[in-house]
């Protein structure tokens, strides 16, 4: 229960900051730190490994400052050419600047990094989404 009353507080809270001007330069600073990131990628990480579908499995989420990091591990072999095509990196950063969650960060300078490994740790493919890919600005 108190992680989903975390979970609802953060969106709640975070939402506004879609509103962009409406949010002072103070708050989005806290927002970008080290340190809140940290929280919010432990918080994340209590619920981790997570099946995102039959071949993709979340397994880690770090942070630092301005930056939310995913470690997802790719199975099957027969998926790792589409991993590492550009047309799948274009396909991240469509759907993270269309998800409303991930809006809430992009929104006040988070940059998203995605990373894919093999089942063996070899990186298929590093993916950045920064505020400027989904039309907002730098912060």
């Amino acid at each position: 229960m108190k992680k989903i009353l975390f979970m609802l507080s953060l969106v709640g809270v975070l939402s506004l900051s879609l509103f962009g001007s409406q949010i002072n330069k103070e708050y989005r600073k806290e927002i970008q730190s080290s340190k809140f990131l940290k929280e919010v990628a432990k918080k994340i990480n209590k619920n981790l490994p997570i099946l995102i579908d039959p071949m993709t499995k979340l397994v880690l989420v770090t942070a630092s400052y301005k930056n939310l990091n995913y470690v997802y591990t790719i199975t099957g072999e027969k998926y790792y050419s589409k991993i590492k095509s550009k047309d799948f990196t274009n396909y991240v950063i469509k759907k993270t600047c269309h998800n409303e969650k991930s809006l809430i960060f992009i929104g006040n300078g988070i940059q998203l990094n995605f990373y894919y490994y093999d089942i063996n740790r070899n990186l298929l493919n590093g993916i950045l989404v920064k505020p400027i890919y989904c039309d907002y600005k730098e912060f």
